[in-house]
């Protein structure tokens, strides 16, 4: 697929076509190709960058409810669901920082 994409541009009236299409205001028609402009590989690329992503906020909310369980004891359930909920790297690490700063973890606001 890249082969093609790379080596088989639009040429002649396609692309006088492509071009008038992208200075019309955006009609779906435009969205495809720009759609289509992403290589192959930059789309396995992006999956495997959301995926890792996924595994890395699985692995901090697992770190997260690892670091509760020794500092205070078996982690609620609700605690538990609520952490799930959370997908944001950020607000996780920000969960993470504050558990040595807590005296318990009602503290964190979590509603657990």
């Amino acid at each position: 697929m890249n082969c093609v994409e790379t080596y088989l541009p639009l040429k002649g009236s396609e692309a006088e076509e492509y071009a008038s299409l992208r200075r019309a205001t955006n009609p779906p028609e435009v969205q495809a190709m720009e759609a289509m402009e992403m290589t192959w590989a930059d789309r396995i690329e992006a999956k495997g960058i959301s995926k890792g992503r996924k595994e890395g906020v699985d692995r901090l909310r697992g770190t997260i409810v690892r670091m509760l369980g020794q500092r205070f004891g078996e982690v609620p359930a609700p605690l538990r669901r609520r952490l799930a909920l959370i997908r944001s790297v950020d607000g996780l690490s920000a969960i993470a920082d504050r558990i040595l700063e807590v005296n318990s973890i009602e503290e964190l606001g979590l509603g657990g």
